[in-house]
């Protein structure tokens, strides 16, 4: 055999039985019980396979979830930085680790959600959660989700503001910043992320 058809024969190395289990995966996911048809389809391209979201749409509403893993005030800011992003007013030192926690995150778009949602403590997300989620979702999932900012309640409001976390995509992009929220800056391309809760 030559060189050429060594290259041509992409799966001389692959046992059998994970081949068998692909075209399975396959078959699953089309939910049909032909293998031969599961490969045409794929090998037609009628059938496309994309690498799995981040997140989920229920409702019209955008679903995700964060697990902590132990990282330390000193780990996030190497870790954030090291991977580009911009770290803005934001006090990662008071950040207490946890670790397996895991936080279900509802996104809220329309400002009468929000105007609903801000107010509930249970919606207060820690700095640690917001680490979190700003290391989950590139500027380009944030496109994708159709937002350009993502705020996080952090408890504590003044007389006329939300001090909120923020993550966004503006002017440079890749933001973890500190900010202030009103109401009246809800609008098109803002979420509020709360904690999902039995009835969302």
């Amino acid at each position: 055999m030559s060189k050429n058809e060594e290259k041509a024969f992409a799966i001389s190395e692959i046992a059998p039985g994970k081949l068998n289990a692909l075209v399975k995966n396959l078959m699953r996911g089309m939910n049909i019980n032909d293998p031969a048809e599961a490969v045409r389809r794929i090998n037609s391209r009628e059938w496309l396979v994309y690498e799995p979201s981040n997140f989920r749409r229920k409702n019209g509403l955008i679903h995700f979830s964060v697990t902590s893993d132990g990282t330390t005030p000193e780990g996030w800011k190497n870790r954030l930085l090291n991977k580009g992003f911009n770290l803005l007013g934001v006090n990662i030192d008071h950040l207490i680790p946890t670790v397996g926690v895991t936080t279900d995150i509802i996104i809220y778009e329309s400002e009468v959600d929000i105007k609903k949602q801000i107010n509930l403590v249970s919606n207060h997300l820690s700095i640690e959660v917001a680490c979190l989620v700003r290391d989950k979702f590139t500027d380009k999932d944030l496109r994708d989700m159709g937002l350009y900012k993502i705020i996080l309640i952090t408890g504590f409001k003044t007389a006329q503001f939300f001090n909120v976390f923020s993550i966004h995509n503006r002017g440079i992009g890749n933001w973890l910043s500190t900010d202030c929220f009103e109401i009246e800056d809800a609008g098109v391309g803002l979420g509020l992320a709360g904690v999902v809760s039995e009835k969302n």
